[in-house]
């Protein structure tokens, strides 16, 4: 994987050649990077290995690890709580119970979107605490109780996860020809900017609902409005299938056109047949 991404580094620029430059943030490394303790150069999976991943690439260290934590881990977790809260998964919810006035920390198997018995397992608190919830219980006279659903996800961070698998994803299928294309830097900087999340994000990201299954196992990419944009299919796997959809620009596209032409693809899409997709 190396040698293949060196000599296309260095057909672009000769002053690279026998280097690898990370897609994320472009630092150059030499082949002994990745035999480093710890690596400098590491072997990544596009979709990560916890969502069925197994195609990978290779980024730097620090992008790996940083985006590992600050971006996948909150796409891992919003589908992990999908499979939650429609009963395919025993995985407890961490949340907060309300009895009379009294809050304390449970975990809550949610099973009511399956017509089964929601259990709440309050965590280790202060036993008077619990002591006096039990005993209000008894008494009969609870009206109420709240509960707090913690999903431990930044909605905006999974959504860049998912951006980050289609701009991975182009980087394996066309090279440095297009992650150092002045359109891709706009989505590099999304990426790397993840503290922040663009109002667009939205659109250029979102799960295919309408026939996701004749899209198989695998990444696709499928040219939108003639090419100005690649429409990136990924399924990801936890306890059932569930594919999204990125929207790449073009590296033809003008940097300051990016976003709007990106939207504007996603909105046609919505409305076109399946058919008038193509793979490029």
């Amino acid at each position: 994987m190396f040698s293949r991404l060196s000599e296309d580094l260095a057909a672009i620029n000769a002053e690279y050649r026998g280097l690898v430059g990370c897609p994320l943030c472009l630092r150059p490394f030499a082949e002994e990077a990745i035999d480093l303790e710890p690596p400098e150069l590491t072997e990544e999976h596009i979709i990560p290995g916890e969502l069925g991943g197994k195609i990978t690439t290779l980024t730097c260290q620090h992008c790996n690890n940083t985006h590992g934590s600050a971006i996948d881990a909150h796409l891992i977790q919003m589908l992990r709580s999908r499979d939650s809260i429609e009963g395919l998964s025993d995985r407890p919810f961490r949340g907060r119970i309300e009895v009379g006035g009294m809050t304390v920390p449970t975990d809550i198997d949610w099973k009511a979107s399956v017509g089964k018995l929601t259990t709440f397992a309050l965590r280790r608190f202060k036993p008077a605490v619990h002591e006096a919830i039990r005993g209000h219980m008894t008494s009969g006279n609870v009206k109420t109780i709240n509960v707090t659903l913690s999903f431990d996800f930044i909605p905006g961070r999974a959504d860049i996860a998912l951006l980050r698998i289609a701009y991975l994803a182009m980087f394996r299928e066309y090279g440095y020809r297009y992650t150092l294309s002045p359109a891709a830097s706009v989505i590099r900087e999304i990426i790397n900017s993840f503290q922040k999340c663009p109002p667009e994000m939205g659109q250029l990201v979102g799960q295919v609902r309408s026939e996701p299954e004749r899209f198989g196992k695998r990444l696709q990419l499928l040219k939108i409005q003639g090419g100005v944009a690649i429409m990136v299919v990924m399924p990801l796997v936890t306890e059932t299938t569930r594919y999204y959809a990125a929207f790449m620009p073009s590296p033809e596209l003008p940097p300051e056109s990016v976003i709007a032409i990106l939207c504007n693809a996603a909105k046609s899409v919505t409305r076109r047949p399946p058919s008038e997709t193509q793979c490029p």
